[in-house]
């Protein structure tokens, strides 16, 4: 009967161990989306006085920009540094960085706007967590690329079925990449 137990906990762990990339992602996205919320709330109160017909739209497209910014810059500079693109991958991730700097001053403003002192620690800690699940982000995209994690993509498998059917049917590599390209109709 232990046997039978271990081998459930060790497939609950493998299965964990397997999404927890997608777990980061959505801590980022959860991360994200909370500053975001509070940056909205904050910028609102910040231009309903000055510019009352558009202050709303500007709070929203201000943090939109910033979180969707940080959301990409840290996603893409992983992605970069795993295929081996090591510069615009750090040029990525050090964007990331910088915003995520900008908000780190701006959750000391946010809790000041809000009075609620006690509040700048939270935020800080949900803007710096992202950094860390970034950071975390980039080192599991190097071991799932290393695993041939992202070989499997329906269009790659599309691709692989043609070019072997075209293969069969007499058609050279060089011809397959011209019309896997789009060029050909395939």
């Amino acid at each position: 009967m232990k046997n039978s137990t271990d081998f459930k906990a060790v497939k609950i762990l493998k299965f964990l161990t397997m999404i927890s990339p997608l777990l980061v992602i959505l801590g980022m996205c959860i991360s994200f989306l909370t500053l975001g919320v509070l940056q909205f709330n904050y910028y609102s109160d910040l231009f309903e006085s000055s510019l009352p017909s558009v202050g709303i739209f500007i709070a929203l497209l201000i943090c939109i920009l910033t979180q969707v910014s940080r959301l990409s810059f840290g996603l893409l500079g992983a992605w970069d540094i795993s295929k081996g693109n090591n510069y615009t991958g750090a040029i990525g991730i050090l964007a990331g960085v910088l915003v995520a700097i900008f908000e780190h001053y701006e959750c000391a403003r946010m809790a000041e706007h809000f009075e609620k002192p006690e509040l700048e620690y939270l935020l800080l800690f949900v803007n710096w967590i992202s950094i860390g699940a970034e950071i975390r982000l980039l080192a599991s995209m190097n071991k799932l690329e290393s695993m041939g994690f992202f070989d499997d993509s329906p269009k790659q498998q599309n691709n692989q079925a043609t070019k072997q059917q075209s293969n069969r049917n007499g058609v050279s590599d060089k011809e397959h990449e011209w019309l896997g390209n789009g060029n050909g109709g395939h």
